[in-house]
């Protein structure tokens, strides 16, 4: 779910792009409900589950962010894809340092937070909001109960 804070700390790593603001909310959407169905922790409706697709296929390529970012940001969510894959696997493991890691490394999507401070207002902006990110990230797991 995007909150009032990642809407907010959305908006400060874009610089206020509406387009790029918009492209993070869409895309965290869709990785909600993609590893929500996947975990059978939340259930969609079609509607929901179609947005979702629509978006995949259609919507983001009008969004002019994403399009003229679309190499860089197509990286980071192959990159993200494999490792939530990954944190599948491991998370079903009896090694319990696997999964403490796989938890981490499912949230490899988060990354795209921080290259869109980059793609926006360069390296100076993406440090400047990196660890606020991170922020606002930890305290929403902090408040989970398992991982």
């Amino acid at each position: 779910m995007i909150t009032n804070s990642h809407d907010l700390m959305f908006r400060d790593v874009c610089l206020n792009n509406e387009y790029a603001v918009n492209f993070l909310r869409e895309i965290f959407y869709v990785f909600r409900i993609c590893d929500n169905v996947w975990d059978e922790d939340e259930s969609y409706t079609k509607e929901e589950i179609s947005n979702s697709m629509i978006l995949l296929m259609i919507g983001f390529k009008h969004n002019p962010f994403y399009m003229k970012n679309r190499e860089a940001i197509d990286a980071q969510l192959f990159l993200s894809l494999n490792s939530w894959m990954d944190a599948n696997e491991w998370k079903r493991s009896n090694d319990e340092n696997k999964k403490l890691c796989a938890w981490h490394i499912k949230e490899q999507c988060r990354e795209l937070v921080v290259l869109c401070a980059y793609l926006i207002g360069g390296f100076n902006h993406a440090r400047k909001v990196s660890l606020n990110i991170r922020t606002v990230f930890l305290k929403k797991a902090l408040k989970r109960d398992k991982y």
